[in-house]
């Protein structure tokens, strides 16, 4: 959370914040007309996946309200599967002037912190999208990712470019 209040002055009025250690092919303009339609200042995309071990749990309503989220751990040991946040979130800068008001030059999780506030206050939608979804936090799926990437890409859907933490192009 922290280098999003960072960047703060870079940032548009709308924008999409994209976690750095996942992939996921959603379809940008289902959850662009979602935001639109509800009205929604800040959404997640979410993944649903049979093994939540891994990840923590985000609970959503029929109407796509966030409710609720369980960090690693913190779920019943009967949970099986259920919704991940996807790594994908939609933002508009008014829903956040708050938190880096809060914030601004101090550590924050958006995880553990804003979102929570989000869900609690109603401001956050968590809307289910299918894709290809790859974590590549642990050693071994950051091996096999590469075995994905580049047939995926091979496929001519979609242009990428990816950044190395120092800004690094990687080709």
């Amino acid at each position: 959370g922290g280098a999003l209040f960072h960047a703060w002055s870079k940032l548009d009025e709308e924008f999409l914040l994209v976690n750095g250690d996942t992939i996921f092919d959603v379809q940008l303009p289902v959850l662009l007309d979602f935001v639109a339609r509800e009205k929604s200042p800040a959404c997640l995309a979410l993944r649903f996946t049979d093994d939540v071990s891994r990840f923590g749990t985000v609970e959503i309503d029929n109407r796509f309200s966030v409710l609720s989220f369980a960090e690693k751990g913190g779920f019943r040991p009967e949970t099986v599967d259920g919704f991940i946040n996807g790594g994908i979130s939609y933002f508009r800068k008014s829903a956040l002037l708050r938190y880096f008001a809060e914030f601004q030059g101090k550590p924050v999780s958006l995880e553990n912190q804003v979102f929570p506030s989000l869900s609690r206050e109603g401001e956050l939608s968590g809307i289910p999208m299918g894709g290809r979804f790859l974590d590549i936090g642990i050693p071994s799926d950051y091996e096999r990712c590469a075995s994905y990437i580049v047939p995926w890409l091979r496929m001519g859907r979609k242009p990428a470019l990816f950044l190395d933490r120092d800004g690094v192009i990687i080709e």
